[in-house]
């Protein structure tokens, strides 16, 4: 807000000035968070292995690091458009974005401006909310889909669970059980007693 206002009018409703300052004012959040995760995974057992076998830098940060990344990376690049379009939609509708673009925030900012809260029209500001929240909620649900694909912690309980023939039963609201047959328990029991009499 302080940026914008200091801003000449014109500029202000060029989308580019607006995506700049945004992206100029919103970029420490995800920094931090990747450095911290980066750092992290510096110090783990397969990076140092890279390291010792005597793997360039460069190739370690391609192939060990950042394939780790990816969920964080996703989830920081969606949240982060998600970020931007809800402040992009607030400075619209607090009216400090000029010119005559007409925008989700914009809509809300005439529909105040009319007075639509107390004369109970609500079709002049319900649509371009539930728009900017339907987004929104779009975005996030896609987030779930592809730390569902590409983190590599769920995607191996994943593989995992479907190589031994398990089947996982969901219930709200309680802790996802797997379910084993206790003949096959017991089976597997006894041919480990067998195993650990024969050592």
């Amino acid at each position: 807000m302080v940026v914008l206002k200091a801003l000449p009018q014109d500029l202000t409703g060029n989308p580019l000035t607006i995506g700049a300052v945004i992206a100029t004012t919103a970029w420490a959040w995800g920094a931090r968070v990747l450095r911290a995760q980066t750092l992290a995974l510096r110090n783990q057992d397969y990076v140092e292995a890279a390291r010792v076998i005597g793997e360039r830098t460069p190739r370690i940060i391609l192939f060990e690091i950042v394939p780790n990344l990816l969920p964080i990376l996703a989830s920081s690049f969606i949240f982060t458009v998600i970020y931007g379009i809800g402040t992009y939609a607030t400075l619209a509708w607090l009216g400090l974005i000029g010119g005559g673009s007409v925008t989700w925030g914009t809509m809300l900012y005439e529909a105040q401006k009319a007075g639509a809260l107390t004369t109970g029209t609500w079709w002049w500001y319900a649509p371009p909310a539930l728009c900017v929240a339907a987004v929104g909620i779009a975005l996030a649900l896609l987030n779930f889909g592809i730390d569902e694909i590409i983190n590599p912690r769920l995607t191996s309980a994943r593989s995992a669970r479907g190589a031994r023939g398990h089947r996982v039963r969901f219930v709200l609201g309680l802790t996802p059980v797997v379910r084993t047959p206790a003949p096959r328990i017991a089976a597997d029991l006894t041919l480990d007693l067998k195993k650990e009499v024969a050592q």
